[in-house]
């Protein structure tokens, strides 16, 4: 394949080669203003699949979590192997205060219900007995949720638990609204995570002996905000009110996280709604007039293209002005070309994430 870039002037070659052009688009901007946040430990506000920043305040205050913290616990979880074998928890581990998803001593569970009870019912007792069971202790398995904070860019947060519960009267269990969404970000690239974050109750079969338990997740925007799909809420009395947020809506996911915010609902509602009103149906650009295509053994016989398709996408005018388009062409063609035959493809990308493609095809017919 032959790949062109359009950058003012046509640019061919008779090997394969590959340009991008950063395609700008001039587009209207949004004009609502950000809603008043009331999270006094920060805020923010990204896009799920780009990591872009649509708001924050103070995302980078160092503050307690609490039980968002088992996010990464259950991100860690979810890499085991072993998701649906059953073991026995560890008869310590369980002995917790706080939120449970009611296990008791003896009991019978797999990893992948202990998942369930973190995120759902935010069990501490879940958070702990996959602990032990991955780790061997909640020591050890702090260190690896502190191995897999640098591993995913997080630099500003340290684990001490796997529950979130405050363990002593200093800050040393900590984050900050920004590296709790990058985290986020990278769970949600888990489809088993999204589909456990996504289910407002689950139905589980465990205990000694194992029978069938339903438990109910503590989010109430899985009920109340459209589109709303996880991700995790947290108290302690040091943190306070704690919200990690996602929602998708017409192919965009957001994600919205709250520290310390005595309205936590309203207030994660409000940051959604207002990042969704950023974004709005813009088309991808469509004017590959300067591409012209060789025909073999002719070299003053060429022909142009045209999409077979205009895209479109719901996206920013920032966004949009960070859109880089790729063609891909054949070194050259034999004839017969036909009027509307593929002769290559216009691929999308932003940031380097194709975001999609469309067919060329030739704009003339050529016989000879």
């Amino acid at each position: 394949m032959k790949i062109y870039s359009v950058i003012n002037k046509f640019i061919a070659a008779s090997v394969i080669f590959c340009l991008t052009v950063i395609a700008r688009v001039s587009c209207v901007c949004a004009t609502e203003q950000p809603p008043d946040i009331g999270a006094k430990n920060g805020a923010i506000l990204i896009n799920a699949e780009t990591g872009d920043v649509i708001y924050e305040k103070d995302a980078d205050k160092v503050a307690p979590m609490a039980s968002t913290t088992k996010i990464m616990s259950t991100l860690i979880a979810l890499e085991q192997d072993d998701l649906d074998v059953p073991f026995v928890v560890d008869p310590d581990a369980i002995k917790i205060e706080g939120s449970s998803m009611g296990l008791r001593e003896g009991d019978h569970v797999t990893i992948r219900d202990l998942c369930y009870g973190m995120m759902l019912p935010s069990g501490n007792d879940a958070a702990n007995a996959i602990a032990v069971k991955i780790a061997g202790s909640i020591r050890g398995f702090a260190q690896i949720m502190n191995s897999k904070a640098r591993e995913i860019g997080i630099k500003n947060t340290n684990f001490c638990t796997p529950s979130g519960l405050d363990i002593s009267s200093d800050d040393s269990h900590h984050s900050t609204a920004r590296d709790m969404a990058i985290l986020t970000k990278k769970a949600m690239e888990n489809p088993l995570f999204c589909e456990i974050c996504t289910k407002a109750s689950k139905e589980l079969f465990f205990g000694n002996p194992p029978q069938k338990r339903t438990i109910f997740n503590h989010n109430k925007l899985l009920k109340t905000f459209p589109g709303a799909c996880g991700v995790k809420t947290g108290f302690t009395k040091k943190a306070g009110r704690c919200l990690v947020s996602a929602a998708q809506r017409d192919g965009i996911k957001l994600i919205a996280v709250v520290l310390k915010d005595h309205d936590d609902w309203n207030d994660s509602k409000a940051l959604l709604e207002y990042g969704f009103s950023k974004f709005s149906l813009k088309e991808l650009p469509s004017d590959f007039s300067e591409v012209k295509l060789n025909i073999a053994g002719q070299n003053d016989q060429e022909f142009g293209v045209w999409p077979e398709a205009a895209l479109k996408i719901a996206a920013t005018s920032e966004m949009m002005e960070r859109v880089k388009v790729k063609i891909k062409t054949d070194p050259f063609y034999f004839c017969p070309v036909n009027q509307g035959d593929k002769v290559g493809e216009a691929e999308y990308f932003i940031d380097e994430k194709l975001i999609g493609k469309v067919d060329l095809c030739a704009n003339i017919n050529i016989i000879q």
